[in-house]
């Protein structure tokens, strides 16, 4: 019996089966959402470059066609983007394909962008990572009044208005999904007090995590924080560690699964986040639901709740981690944008 509507996905990772918790996780809940929603609606997925060998499979209620690109290079990459398009060519012929959403200014929307015009489809990019920003190459190659154009905040929205006059059509954050927390209890002792969840990178900015932590325990000697990730400054913070001498007030716990990721915000007081740029920010949300309390820099969906302080600069961030620490503080459940309502807004743009 055929589909009342055919949806492509086109996205440069899918989770290779449904236990790849760690992939894309805040997109993988959106997906998994979509079709349990719209089960009279087909939904095919082409991805790029993640898993990284070339397959066809299901995966939450998904057919999936895996390119194995491996994230190739140019010129290699146009090769991801053959495959790409003989795929399409199959999947059309399952069923007509009826819109095309591409995840991610780049790679994804230079296909999505091709095969709409070559078959004459409506197609939405959604903004998800830095590909606002002005240092995305991709940026000076599209024409964006040929497809519609989403994001994740109202930050985001601003940065991609600033570096190229065009509005975005849509603010659509992507939500939580409450069973991916069945597991979880407040009721947890909260043993660390301050953690830090993110790629070990120059955007998240953990020099600062690190020297926080090392003015604060000048007040709080026996403070105790973890960040979890990986990436290439994971060795810089260890010397940093070791030069502030706040080696047996910070663990570096590495790339975790998200699992295991929860469960530490579960026995966690305060997400200390330093970055200086997120489209979204999706660990905000996990946070505090998780009932922990935030303090960050205005980026992403970043806003001043009772649980969430948002600060301009680092006197500032001390203060409020002061703050916290000094004074036991409530740890409430609260959920910010649900699924239900990512998916509700996207049907609409499907026309579902």
């Amino acid at each position: 019996m055929p589909y009342d509507k055919h949806i492509l996905l086109l996205t440069p990772g899918f989770p290779k089966d449904e236990t790849d918790s760690s992939c894309l996780p805040y997109l993988q809940t959106y997906f998994k959402a979509v079709a349990v929603a719209y089960p009279n609606i087909r939904f095919s997925a082409i991805s790029v470059n993640y898993p990284f060998e070339k397959k066809t499979y299901k995966c939450h209620n998904i057919t999936v066609y895996a390119c194995g690109g491996k994230n190739r290079k140019l010129p290699f990459k146009i090769w991801n983007w053959q495959q790409c398009f003989s795929y399409f060519n199959q999947i059309n012929k399952i069923q007509k394909v009826d819109y095309i959403n591409s995840f991610w200014l780049r790679e994804c929307a230079v296909v999505g962008d091709f095969l709409s015009r070559f078959k004459k489809l409506p197609h939405c990019v959604s903004m998800i990572g830095q590909d606002a920003r002005a240092s995305n190459r991709y940026l000076p190659f599209f024409n964006f009044n040929r497809f519609k154009i989403t994001c994740l905040s109202e930050f985001q929205a601003n940065i991609f208005e600033k570096n190229t006059q065009r509005k975005v059509d849509k603010v659509i954050p992507l939500g939580l999904d409450t069973n991916d927390f069945a597991n979880i209890s407040l009721s947890q002792e909260r043993t660390i007090d301050i953690l830090g969840v993110g790629n070990l990178g120059p955007i998240k900015n953990y020099q600062l995590f690190v020297k926080m932590i090392a003015r604060l325990k000048n007040k709080f000697p026996n403070i105790r924080s973890c960040i979890i990730g990986s990436g290439n400054f994971e060795s810089d913070l260890k010397q940093q560690i070791r030069n502030l001498e706040v080696e047996e007030n910070i663990t570096l716990a590495g790339h975790l699964s998200r699992e295991m990721v929860l469960d530490y915000m579960q026995h966690s007081k305060i997400l200390l986040h330093t970055s200086i740029y997120e489209s979204q920010g999706y660990v905000f949300l996990e946070a505090l639901f998780l009932g922990m309390h935030v303090i960050s820099f205005k980026v992403g969906i970043a806003q001043n709740l009772e649980q969430w302080k948002v600060v301009e600069d680092e006197d500032a961030m001390e203060l409020a981690l002061i703050h916290l620490l000094q004074k036991e503080k409530k740890h409430e459940s609260i959920m910010l944008y649900s699924v239900e309502e990512t998916v509700a807004t996207y049907a609409n743009i499907y026309g579902i």
